[in-house]
């Protein structure tokens, strides 16, 4: 049951983030990467083998419908997965400051190779800097807010059934 609320949670992701005009943009200058969150999230909380299928599966429908390389997003978001499988043992998943500094990670890097690859499409040096560092910074924050919010309905609920 959860696997199905996750996929329908994912393709409803889908479809805020490329229908919808961006509801955490500010001024459409920067808009926060909800995959990047998803993806990590999914990587600390379920078995491998479904969060390498889902992730590329994930991947393919957004670099279909986003106008990237084909396999751009599959391969990355595979990445975040593997790295963040392979060294969660050092990202303590109880700490908030480990997944806060996993999720600026890997949003930076995401950002520094699309801006790589598409470098002949960025106009100048200022859209850069904030291409790559001030979205990071603000999905970061965004994670930091949905946690909060998670812990205080946590401790709502609890108080709710006492």
């Amino acid at each position: 049951m959860k696997y199905l609320l996750l996929i329908f949670l994912s393709l409803f992701l889908l479809y805020l983030n490329f229908t919808v005009p961006p509801i955490f943009s500010i001024n459409d200058f920067t808009q926060p990467d909800l995959f990047i969150i998803t993806v990590n999230i999914l990587s600390l909380n379920f078995e491998r083998n479904f969060v390498y299928i889902f992730v590329f599966i994930f991947g393919f429908l957004t670099d279909s419908l986003s106008g990237t390389y084909l396999g751009f997003h599959s391969i990355f978001f595979l990445l975040i997965s593997f790295f963040t499988f392979n060294f969660s043992h050092y990202f303590y998943k109880n700490k908030l400051v480990n997944r806060l500094f996993l999720i600026f990670v890997s949003d930076f890097i995401y950002r520094f190779l699309l801006t790589l690859i598409f470098f002949d499409k960025v106009g100048n040096i200022l859209n850069i800097l904030a291409f790559l560092f001030y979205s990071p910074i603000y999905t970061t924050f965004l994670y930091y807010l949905f946690e909060f919010l998670s812990i205080i309905l946590k401790f709502k609920k609890d108080h709710v059934q006492r």
